[in-house]
């Protein structure tokens, strides 16, 4: 905020350069804060894993950088893939350092004058897994200070104050560790978490007649996102050899031995779409004799393609239950895989190239790694075709190509050099 006249008439920072100043220094100083969003890996260990196995941990990061003032953005990350292993828990922290840069009053009346200003900063991080917001709170009261009246030279002397490079917030932190499985089930997939990230700041200046007033602020803000997760080499006690293989365009041989065990138990071959809601397909008992093998032969409901997820189940009489490892599989729709994308890597240029398909509607649409759509198109193609799709700046994207009449959608990294 910047006053400057009678009774301290207050303007917004953003304004500050539509003001014509009486003081020529700080009146042009512009609030500006930076965040830096790391995911970054670690080496804490949170749980320990079955047979003795120690959590590995798995890591992301990028850079998002705001604009000055108040500010909000949304960013997002990759998901956990249900098939790299069993989650124990995630942690989300985020660490706030904050200074005032320079904060100056100047008595511009005729007389000595009294004044002060409060400075208010909330940051907030809302998203999955967290059912109340990650937040950060400050308030700081700069004064009283009293200033004698107007003299020259400007930006000096006894009629004015100056402070600078006063840390507010010094590396504070915030973090919240999720483990309920419940929550932990939002993670996983094969796309994108999103969360909202939110700066609230200002600066009010009190004091009587005429007077000039500006601050200028710097912040960084790390946020930390921690998976602890269990190999998938951990298998339930007697189950061995766990495997999953396609044996057609949309069927699966799912198999498995056990080792030799009196006890009773059964096993429940499980199947989902996103790798975190398990259905049932089939409940196979437990067979007699010496480390016996089981087989399963899965088919896909109408002749669906895409991902899917497998695991077995193992349920014991007095409930106790254990699972295997996640296995996935991709039965490829027949008329999405003869379209690739040409050329990638590419210095601008998108597009898609078809090979001998029948014809048919395509839906496109290209992402950021932001998840902000850039491009969005539909089109009929049919044979062997070539579209040129869009010109894109340098960087990473996400072309979601979907057959409008079967709703089949297969995703594609895209690199802009």
């Amino acid at each position: 905020m910047i006053g400057n006249g009678i009774a301290g008439t207050f303007i917004p920072v953003s304004n500050i350069l539509k003001i014509i100043p009486m003081k020529r220094l700080y009146t042009q100083l512009v609030i500006y804060n930076s965040l830096i969003i790391l995911l970054l890996s670690t080496n804490q260990i949170f749980a320990q894993c079955a047979s003795g196995y120690v959590p590995t941990g798995k890591s992301y990061d990028t850079t998002v950088t705001t604009g000055s003032g108040n500010y909000e953005t949304l960013f997002t990350f990759p998901k956990f893939r249900p098939d790299s292993g069993f989650v124990t828990c995630v942690k989300l922290t985020m660490t706030i350092t904050g200074a005032i840069e320079a904060l100056y009053f100047e008595n511009n009346s005729s007389s000595s004058n009294e004044y002060s200003a409060e400075y208010i900063r909330k940051d907030s991080l809302s998203g999955p897994g967290l059912s109340s917001a990650l937040t950060s709170s400050v308030n700081k009261t700069y004064g009283p200070y009293i200033l004698a009246p107007k003299t020259s030279p400007i930006n000096s002397g006894p009629d004015y104050k100056l402070i600078e490079n006063d840390t507010i917030l010094n590396s504070y932190t915030v973090s919240s560790t999720i483990t309920d499985v419940n929550e932990i089930s939002n993670f996983y997939g094969i796309d994108s978490v999103t969360y909202r990230y939110g700066i609230k700041a200002s600066t009010t200046p009190t004091g009587p007649g005429d007077y000039s007033f500006g601050v200028a602020t710097v912040g960084f803000v790390s946020y930390k996102l921690e998976y602890c997760y269990c190999p998938p080499t951990v298998l339930p006690i007697g189950l061995i050899n766990f495997e999953v293989k396609k044996t057609g365009i949309s069927n699966a041989s799912i198999s498995w031995k056990s080792e030799t065990d009196t006890t009773d138990y059964v096993y429940e071959i499980q199947v989902s779409r996103d790798g975190k809601n398990f259905f049932a397909a089939s409940t196979v008992q437990k067979k007699a004799g010496i480390n016996p093998g089981y087989v399963f032969h899965y088919e896909a409901p109408n002749q669906q393609y895409g991902q899917f997820y497998f695991r077995v189940k193992q349920r014991y009489p007095n409930g106790y239950t254990s699972f295997t490892t996640i296995r996935s599989l991709n039965f490829e729709n027949p008329f999405l895989a003869k379209i690739s994308l040409y050329p990638n890597p590419s210095t601008g240029i998108v597009g898609i190239k078809f090979v001998n398909i029948p014809a048919g509607k395509l839906n496109v649409q290209i992402t950021n790694v932001q998840g902000q759509t850039v491009v969005q198109k539909e089109f009929v193609v049919s044979g062997t075709d070539y579209k040129q799709i869009a010109v894109l700046q340098r960087g990473m994207y996400w072309m979601r190509i979907k057959d409008v009449n079967s709703l089949e959608t297969v995703v594609n990294q895209l690199l802009i050099k």
